[in-house]
């Protein structure tokens, strides 16, 4: 693990000698410095655990969360690293055209200059490339 990766962060009300615990945090960083575990738990009852999955250039392909505290994600890419899950589209010189929830557009430097919510649905089929 890189030095100076935060691993556990606690909220407490400082109280002495013993303090409260309101909520705790844990991360687990692979060699890469990459995160690939968290846990937390809080005096509101509440508590999950996530593994993360990378693929060889470093970009998330997966997160899994135990107890289905929340759904798992899977992601893919296309060759320049775009997400490739069907709701991005990217157009020429490799610019997102959209995200399955906005439109983007961009000036001829590539200076993103619009996003906005297109009028019908689905934003993937209503945004130009």
């Amino acid at each position: 693990m890189r030095a100076g990766r935060l691993t556990d962060l606690t909220h407490d009300d400082g109280g002495t000698p013993t303090p409260t615990v309101f909520a705790d945090y844990d991360w687990v960083h692979d060699l890469a410095g990459r995160i690939t575990d968290f846990d937390f738990t809080s005096t509101a009852g509440q508590s999950g655990n996530a593994d993360y999955d990378y693929d060889r250039t470093d970009q998330l392909t997966a997160a899994d969360y135990e107890n289905d505290w929340q759904s798992d994600e899977a992601y893919q890419y296309d060759p320049n690293g775009n997400r490739d899950d069907g709701s991005y589209t990217v157009g020429e010189n490799n610019r997102m055209t959209s995200d399955g929830t906005y439109c983007y557009e961009y000036d001829e430097e590539g200076n993103r200059t619009k996003r906005y919510v297109p009028v019908s649905v689905p934003c993937v089929a209503s945004c130009t490339a």
